[in-house]
């Protein structure tokens, strides 16, 4: 089995201690445990027998181009709920846009968690 490629999740079965920095030896950015990479993304190859930079892992996109997900909308204490499909992928925090299957308008919203997206009125 060869080292991670890019866009691949890293899981606790990738973790064989190469390429994590011990005793601090590797500063700058270096993962120093594996537990802070598990879960992530590799954005590009990690090489054999090198540190792990954190740049080169980042969080997965939780919405995908295509998913269905609930768009809310909250105004004071009114909350309205309809369901869209994503037109882009997204994480947490990220903007993106979402066609509201109900009127067929694309609206821009904020991806607040796995299948949902916060639209701001």
């Amino acid at each position: 089995r060869g080292p991670p490629h890019r866009d691949r999740l890293l899981h606790g079965v990738d973790a064989d201690g190469e390429g994590f920095a011990e005793n601090g030896l590797f500063e700058g950015g270096a993962v120093l445990d594996f537990e802070e990479a598990i879960g992530k993304q590799v954005l590009r190859p990690l090489p054999p027998r090198q540190p792990i930079r954190k740049i080169m892992l980042d969080h997965p996109p939780v919405i995908h181009k295509g998913d269905r997900v609930m768009i809310e909308v909250r105004n004071g204490g009114l909350l309205v709920q309809t369901v869209g499909l994503a037109k882009a992928a997204g994480k947490a925090g990220e903007t993106i846009l979402v066609q509201n299957q109900t009127s067929g308008r694309d609206v821009l919203g904020t991806v607040m968690a796995a299948g949902l997206v916060e639209v701001g009125f």
